[in-house]
């Protein structure tokens, strides 16, 4: 991710698209913010790239975020609770003694 990266892009469309997962902002925020998060996969898609990031709430949830970055801005497409296999992957790197937070 850029460093470039200042805010957080949220408009009436994507506030809508993650509450149909039960899913607020602070929450989407805080999982990519997560220190610990997990950036797993990017792909092209529809001329942007995405980024798939897996992070911890602080409220303890472990929610999937799709995003991209579009002039230094974070535009998150959809987010929901990740599923087990991501939460274990996001597990074993917080409780891997080699690990470090990322900074």
């Amino acid at each position: 991710m850029s460093p470039r990266v200042v805010w957080f892009d949220w408009d009436e469309a994507n506030l809508a698209h993650i509450a149909r997962h039960n899913v607020v902002r602070s929450e989407v925020q805080q999982a990519i913010l997560d220190p610990w998060s997990l950036l797993e996969s990017s792909e092209v898609r529809r001329g942007a790239l995405r980024y798939n990031v897996t992070g911890e709430t602080v409220e303890g949830r472990i929610l999937t975020v799709i995003f991209e970055i579009r002039r230094y801005a974070i535009r998150t497409v959809t987010a929901y609770t990740a599923p087990r296999q991501k939460q274990a992957a996001y597990w074993r790197r917080r409780n891997d003694g080699n690990q470090t937070p990322l900074s």
